[in-house]
């Protein structure tokens, strides 16, 4: 007889004498066994049986009936109990992700050599764990795509997980058994122990976690690797993709923690970690704890020179497929020189900007490349806003998802450094630290507010505030926060922003000018800036007054009239202005300035008390001021004469 068990499991138990004989039926039972000679199961009155392909796993007492015959009719019982408990759409293959961002041919080739040459191909690199992180749009998940294609077709890929929070990829539970799944679908002599130790315990799969990760890899890899089997002798790859996009911070920080106690304490394991994500601070601090070493590399993706030549390659040849793809519709030299120098400047080396570029142009339904280039441009220019499509939408969304992420009651403080950053009209770049100030925000204020905002912000640390300035990554961001038809509710208005700031800068004119030193004619030879009157106003200080008082002097130093003119500009001003107006000693009117004529001209028009606007000096800071004025325009050629009222004269030749 021979018999194929290629498809079936075959328990056996080790028993001894003493065992068999307390197995021995008796009493009742004796009527339910078999007659003496006989015996039950597969080979039941066999002779001469040859059993092929045969996987024998040891019985355990605490096996049911109904698990045993689970596992006996179902060759992948494990994979079967799983699968309601993974995420199948995570996969590196998963239909829903069709098609996935790749990296385009011939670009990103310094990244791809580091994780494929330096990080994996080197068996001596002491790093199990990579964390590549980047800003919003960089092509994260590209490079992540098409490294797990690498591994999978090298026979190295072990399990990917790629997030996505709009996608409903995003829960915590799912990560360990999706890794599992994903392992015992590649490695049949993993599945074997994978199927024992859930055939013992069918809850591990409702444990926690950190007891799925020990009980259904650890252990399981722990014994292959200690029989010596092949699979531990090479280097298996786990890629978790948009590890930000998980739900949860804690969460996040957690399946990192989780993943550096294996490698610390089982590092000898064949498993090689490659993690993505956004640059998030909660991320930033879990690589980086001092009380939790993590051996990791990091890399960071950035928009340099070279990425910038990349997505110059991406855009040159999608122009040229799109060419091919609808052959007929355009010359031979399409896109012009200058189109394609435009394009490649708006996009400025921002991979998710580049590829809804092409997809906009390059649409299927529309099949006019041409058109859509010249509409694209308009679109950029604000020449052609009235559309029924947006051709920046896609990245639009991006944006808006990332600003949803901010918690309703932290959105006005964000808001607020948002306008004095992009809203702004004036050109001034100020640090962290002074931008902080100049609002009256604390430290612990300022960066809860852009907490979630690592993505598309380069935001200093506490160390570097007091010297850097915040940055948008990419001109694109404030393009959007700007433009009201793109950011909607998360919209920055200039008109607002100029008017809040002005009244900001107001408040902090009426301290700088109550202070002789600030309205001295030594007005640049400020020695001993901790001595200035503003700083008992400063929020954010960082026991250094000296540094944190001249940084926001400096700003306010540079920033001047323009300000106050800008708070002109306005058609309505609030009556909280017009109070604090009231006691406003306003320092060196510069007649050569039309907005601050123009904004004279409008407090003339409030009916304010005669003593808001006069002519002629009435107390001894007044005396200093007219000095000051006098000195500083005589020293440029310019004769200063007493102001008359009404001016409409003055404003009638400044409009």
């Amino acid at each position: 007889m021979l018999l194929d068990l290629s498809r079936f499991r075959v328990y056996w138990k080790r028993v001894s004498a003493s065992d068999r004989r307390s197995e021995e039926p008796t009493g009742a039972d004796q009527k339910d066994a078999m007659p003496s000679g006989q015996t039950g199961g597969f080979f039941s009155n066999a002779s001469s049986a040859m059993v092929t392909n045969p996987t024998m796993v040891d019985y355990h007492p605490n096996m049911s009936i109904h698990n045993i015959y689970q596992v006996v009719t179902n060759g992948n019982a494990g994979l079967s109990l799983l699968r309601p408990y993974i995420c199948k759409d995570a996969d590196v293959n998963a239909s829903a992700r069709y098609p996935p961002p790749r990296c385009h041919p011939g670009t990103r080739q310094n990244i791809g050599k580091k994780l494929r040459d330096e990080w994996l191909g080197d068996p001596t690199h002491s790093s199990k764990i990579m964390w590549l992180s980047g800003p919003a749009g960089t092509g994260k998940s590209a490079v992540a795509q098409t490294f797990a294609e690498y591994c999978e077709e090298n026979g190295c890929l072990g399990s990917s997980y790629f997030f996505s929070r709009p996608n409903h990829r995003d829960k915590f539970e799912t990560v360990i058994p999706t890794i599992i799944y994903h392992l015992a679908s590649t490695f049949p002599e993993y599945a074997i122990l994978l199927d024992r130790v859930i055939a013992y315990d069918p809850t591990i799969l409702d444990k926690a976690p950190r007891t799925q990760l020990r009980k259904l890899i650890v252990e399981p890899f722990s014994l292959l690797q200690a029989q010596g089997h092949p699979l531990t002798q090479r280097s298996l790859v786990i890629l978790l993709d948009g590890l930000d996009e998980c739900h949860g911070l804690e969460l996040q920080c957690e399946l990192v923690e989780m993943i550096g106690e294996l490698v610390r304490l089982k590092k000898d394991l064949p498993f090689r970690w490659l993690i993505c994500s956004r640059p998030e601070p909660h991320l930033e601090y879990i690589f980086s704890r001092p009380d939790f070493v993590i051996d990791c590399q990091k890399h960071r993706l950035l928009i340099d020179a070279d990425t910038k030549t990349d997505v110059s390659k991406f855009l040159h040849d999608g122009f040229e497929a799109i060419k091919t793809r609808f052959w007929g519709s355009s010359s031979l030299d399409w896109p012009s020189p200058e189109q394609l120098i435009r394009i490649i400047e708006i996009v400025d080396g921002l991979f998710a900007l580049g590829d809804t570029v092409l997809k906009y142009i390059g649409s299927a339904q529309y099949a006019d490349p041409a058109q859509r280039l010249v509409d694209f441009l308009a679109y950029m220019e604000h020449a052609d806003r009235v559309r029924a499509d947006n051709p920046l939408e896609t990245l639009d969304l991006l944006y808006s998802r990332i600003l949803g992420d901010i918690p309703e009651g932290v959105w006005p403080t964000t808001k607020q450094i948002l306008q004095l950053e992009f809203g702004f009209s004036h050109p001034t770049k100020r640090s962290a630290q002074a931008t902080a100030n100049f609002l009256r925000t604390n430290q612990t204020t300022f960066y809860a507010a852009l907490r979630t905002l690592h993505s598309v912000l380069e935001i200093p640390t506490p160390a570097d505030a007091a010297s850097t300035n915040l940055r948008a990554f990419h001109a694109s961001f404030s393009d959007y926060l700007t433009d009201s038809a793109r950011s909607g509710k998360y919209h920055i208005s200039r008109s607002e922003a100029n008017r809040d700031n002005g009244e900001l800068g107001l408040f902090w004119y009426s301290v700088m000018l109550s202070d002789a030193a600030t309205v001295s004619d030594d007005l640049l030879q400020i020695e001993d800036y901790s001595s200035l009157i503003l700083v008992p106003y400063l929020k954010w200080s960082s026991g250094q007054p000296d540094q944190a008082a001249q940084g926001l002097y400096d700003f306010w130093k540079k920033w001047y009239w323009w300000g106050v003119s800008q708070s002109a500009q306005l058609c309505k001003v609030p009556s909280k202005l017009l109070s604090f107006l009231e006691d406003f000693p306003f320092p060196y009117m510069d007649l050569e300035d039309g907005g601050f004529l123009r904004f004279v001209s409008w407090l003339s028009q409030q009916g304010l008390p005669g003593h808001l606007l006069r002519t002629e000096a009435s107390n001894d800071l007044d005396k200093v001021l007219l000095k000051s004025v006098v000195s500083h325009f005589s020293a440029r050629g310019v004769s200063v004469v007493p102001m008359a009222f009404p001016i409409a004269e003055i404003e009638a030749s400044t409009t």
